[in-house]
């Protein structure tokens, strides 16, 4: 466990390449890439964000990273039971209702029923309690909650569970389903991955332009030559918005003419990572839109299109 006498030796493999990353930052960047980020993360929340973000945390970690294991022992029920009150608290929050909302119940019960299978009856227990517990309160501290930010800390929760020892079967069925829920999730992020690529594509054989809009919808166009439009800043000829990635605001008071609409429609019957009528998202605790989508399940089920992309050109020059 590391923090034992005489078990040092066996924390090495894990002290000893954080320790080298830490020494690779420092000289390639000269600063320690965590201790970097944690500040440019750090924020000041108010009160109904704090809460947001512990549901979310709680969310993600049970529906990114554990699936209701810890409900075969009678810990699990009781966190699970918790859990879903969480999840009522964020569903009543932020107004979910329908899929929404029950994949934000659903994620919250598994996620509650992990943190209730940390004990605190030996040194061992306690170690993963800070573990767990310790990563939840960390994440607290972050600027948004998502799904990727338990890798460091979600070993915690499901070896305590383990600890609890589950029926095999149990064990078999929570992997198993874990297995698949990673494929699905893969196979979804890749098409609307290649969602946003192919309407890159065809976007750019109508010319060079600026685009609105971030992630592999920015790449494809970029690499066409097109340019990022600035924040409020008045588009010249051919402008393209993609709706999902979080588009930059153009001058409010430009004249734009739509000249081409495309629909990428969702072609994956499995999960989904990233929903807003499906209340769930696997890189954040937001989904764009006018206002913002409020989330907490990391995925979702839902067959709404991957985005909506709209080009336009000014009005003078059409």
């Amino acid at each position: 466990m590391g923090w034992q006498r005489g078990r040092l030796i066996s924390a090495l493999p894990v002290i000893l390449p954080t320790l080298g990353l830490a020494l690779h930052d420092q000289h390639a960047y000269g600063a320690w890439h965590l201790m970097a980020m944690t500040g440019f993360q750090s924020v000041s929340d108010t009160p109904r964000e704090l809460l947001r973000k512990g549901v979310a945390a709680v969310a993600t970690l049970g529906g990114a990273a554990l699936l209701p294991l810890a409900l075969a022992h009678r810990r699990g029920w009781v966190g699970a039971a918790l859990g879903l009150i969480l999840g009522g608290v964020g569903v009543t929050l932020s107004a979910q209702t329908g899929v929404a909302a029950a994949a934000t119940l659903l994620t919250c019960a598994a996620g509650g029923a992990g943190l209730a299978s940390v004990r605190l009856s030996t040194p061992a227990d306690r170690l993963l309690w800070c573990w767990g517990v310790g990563g939840l309160l960390f994440l607290l501290t972050l600027r948004f909650a998502a799904a990727r930010y338990w890798l460091a800390f979600w070993a915690g929760p499901a070896l305590a569970t383990l600890r609890l020892r589950p029926p095999r079967g149990a064990v078999a069925l929570a992997c198993g389903l874990q297995a698949i829920l990673a494929l699905g999730l893969s196979i979804d992020d890749r098409a609307m991955a290649r969602a946003w690529a192919d309407a890159g594509d065809r976007v750019a054989t109508l010319g060079v332009g600026q685009l609105s809009g971030h992630w592999g919808w920015q790449h494809t166009l970029e690499s066409h030559g097109w340019r990022s439009l600035e924040e409020d800043a008045r588009p010249e000829g051919l402008y393209a918005v993609a709706e999902a990635p979080w588009p930059q605001e153009p001058d409010p008071t430009a004249c734009l003419t739509p000249i081409l609409r495309l629909t990428l429609r969702d072609t994956f019957w499995g999960p989904r990572v990233h929903s807003a009528a499906g209340g769930g998202n696997l890189h954040a605790y937001l989904v764009a839109g006018k206002p913002p989508i409020e989330t907490y399940a990391p995925w979702t089920l839902h067959d709404e299109p991957y985005d909506v992309v709209t080009v336009y050109t000014p009005c003078e020059v059409r």
